[in-house]
Formats: C-alpha cells, structure tokens, sequence
C-alpha cells in the first residue's frame, strides 16, 4: 500500500511538472508574439529607433523556440515507438 502511495505521488509530480513546462512554454511564445506586435508598432509610429532590428531578432527567436519544441518532443517519441 505504501509503495503504492509513493508510485502514485511521483506520477502526480511528473504530470505536474509535465504541464507546468508546457504552460511555460505557452506563455513564452505568447510573449514573445506580442513584444514582436509591439516594437513593429512602435517602430512604425517612429517611437523607437533600431525597431526593425528588435523584431526580426525576436522572430528569429520565436521560430528558434518553436523548432527546438518540436525536436525536443520528436526525440524522445522515437525511443518508444
């Protein structure tokens, strides 16, 4: 019974954790999305210098995020399948 407990304590962690990085990982892309909205407005509207360099930076490193996102879950489903 005990080991049991433990078993299932540890599988509520790890979905826990599981579903906090993904929420993370949510949030980041979001934010990231809107700086990017931001700094193109504020660069058209001519209220910060060097905007354009800002948002393709930030764009590159959306696209960055998002590609290490995919490989980082394809590795490990290929373990298993």
């Amino acid at each position: 019974m005990e080991a049991e407990n433990i078993e299932l304590h540890d599988e509520l962690k790890t979905m826990l954790r599981d579903k906090s990085g993904r929420y993370s990982y949510m949030i980041g892309l979001a934010v990231v999305s809107a700086s990017i909205m931001l700094l193109s407005l504020l660069g058209k509207l001519g209220t910060i210098d060097g905007a354009r360099v800002m948002v393709l930076y930030l764009g590159g490193y959306l696209i960055f995020q998002m590609m290490t996102g995919i490989v980082i879950f394809k590795l490990p489903l290929k373990k298993y399948e």
